[in-house]
């Protein structure tokens, strides 16, 4: 393992968790769109869980999918070639209770369900972000362009409420 001098603090949704051994876990964050790979090894973190007094068990049970996390580490490189993040401190900042369903298209527990998407919004932004964050983003756009355009030609926007039977 490859790792530079600096030091780097993140945070972010655990969108996904390897465990390698009983002493080494690694989990990807997501952040702002990107994601970031992190190496939590028990090693590495005596210092952390000695603080918090926690053990390395608790910890990794603690990452589930879903969870917000902190980290501060040093960024390197695996054997693998992949840049990541080796953690030095690491706090779990928001726990998930419930396990988020898989953003792999092709597995049978991601969020499909059209009706079950646009009744929870939140989930299906968290699940499949990149997707709907183009989306809405394209759809942000093309008002704003409207309005822009409208208000131009001297139209006035006015709200009305909608009436339901």
């Amino acid at each position: 393992m490859k790792a530079i001098d600096a030091t780097v603090r993140t945070g972010g949704r655990i969108i996904g968790r390897r465990k390698a051994s009983k002493d080494l876990v690694f989990l990807d964050l997501q952040s702002n769109g990107d994601v970031i790979q992190v190496m939590l090894d028990h090693a590495k973190l005596i210092g952390s869980l000695e603080r918090n007094g926690v053990t390395f068990k608790e910890y990794a049970d603690a990452c589930q999918r879903g969870a917000i996390v902190g980290v501060e580490g040093r960024p390197g490189r695996t054997e693998a070639g992949e840049f990541t993040i080796i953690a030095d401190d690491f706090s779990l900042l928001a726990a998930c209770d419930k396990n988020l369903p898989m953003m792999n298209w092709s597995h049978k527990r991601t969020l499909k369900d059209s009706e079950l998407r646009f009744q929870k919004r939140y989930l299906d932004l968290i699940v499949n972000n990149d997707d709907v964050k183009r989306f809405f983003l394209t759809r942000a756009k093309i008002i704003k362009f409207l309005r822009n355009y409208l208000e131009e030609k001297n139209f006035l926007e006015v709200e009305t409420p909608i009436l339901n039977a």
